[in-house]
């Protein structure tokens, strides 16, 4: 079992999530469910105001999400930063007992 709270900030100002699953991917869809990170990117972009490296990082784990190969480092190193919303990873915990965890640290967030 894996739990994982985001911070995702957009026009509504920031809100914490939690996300739980067997693997880092159903974590990953439940992210991507409430947060369409290609659908970010693609905005981004189009935009052309983005730093070129901020947008590697989210293409590079756009890639490893889309080849179903999300590994621990990617999810808990997700920190982006963009002119239209920003999304980072707070905690990552593997076990049992990691979705209580996460509740106990971050009781206002929204648990998916």
């Amino acid at each position: 079992m894996y739990a994982a709270c985001f911070s995702i900030a957009g026009w509504a100002g920031p809100q914490l999530y939690i996300f739980s699953g067997e693997t880092l991917m159903e974590i990953t869809d439940k992210f991507n469910d409430v947060q369409d990170i290609s659908c970010l990117a693609m905005m981004a972009q189009s935009m052309g105001a983005e730093d070129p490296g901020t947008i590697d990082r989210l293409d590079h784990y756009m890639g490893r999400y889309q080849n179903g190969n999300i590994q621990t480092k990617d999810l808990e190193d997700f920190d982006v930063k963009l002119s239209v919303g920003e999304m980072k990873c707070l905690k990552l915990f593997k076990g049992k007992d990691a979705m209580a965890q996460l509740v106990k640290e971050y009781p206002d967030a929204i648990v998916k």
